[in-house]
């Protein structure tokens, strides 16, 4: 209004060039002014990509830090694996030992021939080995029957005493077959000390041996003697008298 004022008094021309220039500065003005408003729209936009980015780096940090707590895990498991295969290979070492010296030991107390067996041993591959003390190499092959036996009763000890199944019953079917007069004797004796921890169970034929044996060692309701019934030809149990 104070511009309007003056130039009512100012001549023609001279308002002419100030309204010329008022009018070049309202123009500059309005221009500005729509650049203000194109700027301030940009700064929103990168306001608004600010955020997003940074809510992008907010993830990334969290996922590597994710990632770092994946990588402590999986380093802890693969060397808590490696512990444990550690661990059980050496209690496998300590069982396979263990089986071979305690085989070893019941089937020298079993076996009639005293000095002529070395040691019984059980490879890395738990494959048996009996040496004889003359021949140094593995005879598992040439035993006798008999033998075969014994190291068969002997490896069932050992292996019970480690498996910690000391409450399973045990059940051995022909303990005297394949045996000479002198071993059956001499197995019989053991028995009851053998496998003294556990429930035995032992089919047999009716053998004069295996018929002391029961009556002399075991209680009068747990002997039974296996018949076939006539009528229906089942097998039945009866009380041995």
């Amino acid at each position: 209004r104070e511009v309007e004022e003056k130039l009512v008094n100012a001549p023609e021309p001279e308002v002419g060039n100030i309204q010329t220039t008022l009018n070049k500065y309202r123009d500059q003005i309005e221009s500005i002014n729509r650049q203000i408003g194109e700027d301030t729209f940009e700064v929103r936009l990168l306001d608004e990509k600010i955020k997003e980015k940074g809510e992008t780096l907010r993830r990334l940090n969290q996922q590597g830090k994710s990632l770092e707590k994946e990588n402590r895990k999986a380093d802890f498991l693969e060397e808590a694996r490696d512990k444990v295969e550690y661990i059980r290979n050496r209690l496998i070492e300590q069982v396979r030992k263990s089986v071979s010296l305690n085989t070893d030991r019941f089937f020298k107390e079993l076996i009639w021939k005293k000095e002529e067996f070395d040691k019984v041993n059980f490879s890395d591959d738990y494959e048996v080995e009996i040496i004889k003390r003359e021949e140094g190499v593995n005879s598992l092959k040439i035993l006798s029957t008999g033998e075969m036996k014994i190291l068969s009763f002997a490896t069932i000890k050992a292996l019970a005493l480690l498996s910690g199944f000391s409450d399973v019953p045990l059940f051995i079917d022909g303990p005297l077959e394949n045996l000479d007069e002198q071993v059956q004797e001499t197995f019989l004796d053991l028995l009851p000390s053998f496998l003294e921890t556990k429930q035995v169970f032992i089919f047999s034929l009716d053998k004069p041996a295996i018929i002391d044996f029961g009556k002399k060692h075991v209680k009068p309701e747990n002997f039974y003697r296996l018949t076939r019934e006539d009528t229906t030809k089942s097998t039945v149990f009866k009380l041995y008298s």
